[in-house]
Formats: C-alpha cells, structure tokens, sequence
C-alpha cells in the first residue's frame, strides 16, 4: 500500500499551487494578479509580451512588422494556463495513482481521496474531519486548469474572512461577510475576538454550514471560553460542524463591555496562497 498520508497529499497539492502562481505571476511584481480568480490570459509573462506588442506597434517604420508578427505568436504560446495544462497534468496523474493505490475504499484520485479524508468514510475511521482541505489555487486554480472544471467545494478551504459577524455588548448583532459554499467548504478555524473586553465567559456562536457528512446544516452552535481579548477558536457543538454564515452571536452575562468579531481562518500551519 502506498503511504500517501494526508499531510503528504496536502504538501504535494501546495507544492503544486505554487508551482502555477510562479508561472502566473505576482501583482507585487507587477507581472500579474494572483488574486483574481481564473484571471484572462493577459497575465504573467503574457502580460509583459503585450507590454512587448505596445511598445514596438507604436513605431511606423515597416522594418517592425515582422516583430509584431513575431510577438503576437509568442503571446499565443505564453498563457500560464496552458503552461500550467502541460507542466503539470503529469504531477497531477501521478498523484491520483498514488491516491488510488493508499488502499482506501471508494478513493480512485486526488478528488475521492479529498472527499473521503474530509467528510467521507476515512474521515469518519479518523474521526478528523476537513483535514484534506485543498488551497483555493489549488481547487479553483490548478484543478481547473487540468480539468475544465473546479473542485467540489467541500474539499476547498476558504481564504481568510476577516469578519463574518459582529456583536458589541449591549448591541445588536451585526452580519458580515459569509463564506460561499458554492466554492468553499467553510471556515476551517472559526474565530473569536473580543476588543476591549471587560469580564469573561463562553461566547455562543450560531451559524450554517455542513456537518461531518458534508451536508448542509442550519441553526448550529460553536462556542468558546473567552477570558482575554486574543483570538480564539470556537469549537462546535456537533463535531465535525464547519461553517460557512454566522447567523447570530450571544455574549454572556459574564462580558459586560467589548465587541465580539467572529472570522474565518485557513487551517492551522497552511499559507494562503501557499509559498
């Protein structure tokens, strides 16, 4: 049996993402925009071959033609995403063997390996759920490059939402942002924050999202201790629980001053995007 572990299959995927955000470029270096998700083809070193075109198209002498000509064919060669097709689909045939032959049931490929480590049978055997979670370059990134298709999002872990509610003492609740469940699972490490807290007690979190089966789910609980202002995780109260849109937030009678800010965290020793 192989030994394709789950922190195996989660380095190989990063390694993988990061392989295709060098071959797409960085907007701090000016050479494209990794944050835009399936950016056009003008990105990259396509990017600066049309810089290219633009400059030698503004000069009218004749003897430049031929360059242009020869410009617009490179251009048509340079997209990072058929680099990324070509380049990778070898890794990527490599890693559904490796993910075939880890001896699982009902795991074929990096796909069912995911989904079986995340919310399906090896999850259950584990009793770890959502921790083969895939960068989002990896799962609407690389995956969609070699497939024409993005990743189920169950297996997906959002980027970091900096707040999905608020709640002040004394105050309303307050929405924020939700995590789309069309194209994430949900919060790997849902957060707690209290800013000028004064007092103590369990924060009680009510929310949406999917249970340990991958099924969506309403009106569940996550809850903390909170007895400092620094950040904490919520635990839920249905293991296995991840959630994508905090509904309402309850602070105790032991907090009698401060304003709870609930976010979303990649999972715990990941980078996004993955270096």
């Amino acid at each position: 049996m192989a030994v394709l572990t789950i922190a195996r299959f989660i380095a190989i995927t990063d390694a993988m993402t990061a392989i295709m955000l060098a071959a797409k470029g960085s907007a701090t270096l000016g050479t494209g925009d990794n944050t835009v998700e399936e950016a056009s083809a003008d990105v990259g070193a396509r990017k600066r071959l049309h810089d290219l075109f633009l400059v030698v198209n503004a000069y009218d002498e004749d003897d430049y033609v031929g360059m242009t000509s020869g410009i617009r064919e490179s251009i048509e060669k340079a997209g990072y995403q058929d680099w990324v097709s070509r380049v990778l689909d070898p890794c990527q045939s490599a890693l559904d063997d490796l993910c075939a032959a880890a001896g699982l049931t009902g795991v074929s490929n990096a796909t069912s390996f995911a989904s079986s480590s995340n919310y399906g049978a090896n999850a259950d055997t584990l009793a770890a759920y959502w921790t083969s979670l895939v960068a989002p370059d990896y799962g609407r990134g690389v995956y969609y490059e070699l497939n024409g298709s993005y990743l189920e999002a169950r297996n997906v872990y959002s980027p970091v939402v900096a707040s999905m509610a608020t709640r002040a003492f004394g105050a309303a609740f307050t929405d924020g942002t939700a995590i789309d469940s069309a194209k994430y699972a949900g919060a790997a490490i849902l957060n707690c924050t209290v800013a000028a807290l004064t007092g103590s007690g369990t924060v009680l979190v009510t929310g949406n999202g999917r249970d340990s089966n991958g099924v969506a789910v309403t009106g569940r609980t996550w809850s903390a201790n909170i007895t400092t202002g620094a950040v904490t995780a919520l635990t839920p109260a249905n293991a296995g629980d991840i959630c994508y849109d905090v509904t309402n937030i309850t602070l105790p009678a032991g907090i009698t001053a401060g304003t709870a800010t609930i976010s979303a965290a990649i999972p715990a020793g990941r980078a996004n995007p993955p270096l």
